[in-house]
């Protein structure tokens, strides 16, 4: 392994950032997707894309929802519980309307002992609307 290897992450954020900032959020994913990037950089792009590309957006989202559940920190179930209603937002603009139903199942039955997680979700009111 190089000494320039470390560098390479910091590099591709740069670069993803670079193509965002002149307006090339396409040129941006691609180098994203094919280099690697920050958490708060595939966030910047999820929300870029979401009225373009909402599916690519919803991979995102879903993604981190998860990460952040199984971290198994209930302070930030809010913030999971935040993104799923984004990806119950635009499923239907991707062309994929089960997508949240099917997200909300799992959630609810692989982290039904998490009380506080569970107490978000119902605090949307979720569990009649989802399917």
């Amino acid at each position: 392994m190089s000494d320039a290897a470390p560098a390479a992450p910091a590099a591709a954020a740069i670069l993803t950032e670079l193509l965002l900032y002149e307006g090339r959020t396409d040129d941006a994913w691609e180098a994203a997707v094919t280099l690697g990037t920050s958490r708060p950089m595939w966030m910047t792009l999820a929300r870029q894309r979401e009225t373009t590309s909402p599916g690519d957006s919803i991979t995102i989202y879903e993604s981190q929802a998860l990460a952040i559940i199984n971290r198994k920190k209930p302070n930030q179930y809010k913030v999971a519980v935040d993104l799923m209603d984004r990806i119950r937002h635009l499923a239907p603009a991707a062309g994929e309307p089960h997508r949240f139903g099917a997200l909300l199942q799992r959630v609810r039955t692989e982290h039904k002992p998490k009380r506080r997680l569970m107490a978000e979700i119902d605090k949307m009111g979720w569990h009649h609307d989802a399917a």
